[in-house]
C-alpha cells in the first residue's frame, strides 16, 4: 500500500484560532501559533527578546538555545530540543544556517507565516503579525 504525500496545513483551523484567542485572553501574552519545534523556539525566542524590535541573530540564536535547552522530547535518549537541533546528523546546513532558512520560510506569509499572520489579524486584531529579516553592520542579520 502507498502512502499518500502529506500535504502541509498552513493555516490554522478555527478550533486552534478560538484556543490562542482564549489564552491570549488569560495570559495577555502575544500567541504563538506553531507547535514545538524550531518555527515555535524562533517565535519564543522573538516574543522573550521583545516584540517589535530588531534583535541581533547571536542574541536570537542564545535565546533559542537557552529555551531548548530547558526541553526534552520523549525518547530522544535525554537529549534536549538543542542538542537534536544544533547536532543533527546528514543535513547540509549547520545550526546556524538552519536557524535563518526557518525564519525565512516563516517570511512566506502564504505557507509557513501565514499561522503567525493570521494570529495577528484574528486574534490581536492588528494588520498581522511577520518574522523580518534585515542586514545588520558587516551585513550580520539581524531579526524581529
Amino acid at each position: 500500500m502507498t502512502r499518500k504525500p502529506r500535504i502541509p496545513h498552513f493555516a490554522l483551523d478555527q478550533e486552534a484560532i478560538r484556543f490562542l484567542a482564549e489564552k491570549y485572553a488569560q495570559t495577555g501574552e502575544t500567541p504563538n501559533p506553531y507547535p514545538r519545534g524550531v518555527h515555535f523556539y524562533i517565535i519564543e525566542a522573538l516574543r522573550t527578546l521583545g516584540i517589535d524590535k530588531i534583535h541581533r541573530f547571536s542574541a536570537v540564536k542564545d535565546q533559542m538555545r537557552k529555551l531548548m535547552g530547558s526541553s526534552r522530547a520523549i525518547g530522544t535518549k535525554r537529549r534536549t530540543d538543542w542538542e537534536r537541533f544544533a547536532h543533527k546528523k546528514e543535513v547540509r546546513l549547520d545550526c546556524n544556517g538552519r536557524i535563518i532558512l526557518n525564519a525565512r520560510m516563516m517570511q512566506r506569509v502564504r505557507e509557513y507565516g501565514l499561522k503567525l499572520l493570521q494570529a495577528g489579524q484574528d486574534i490581536l486584531k492588528t494588520d498581522g503579525m511577520v518574522v523580518d529579516i534585515l542586514k545588520g553592520e558587516q551585513g550580520s542579520p539581524i531579526i524581529g
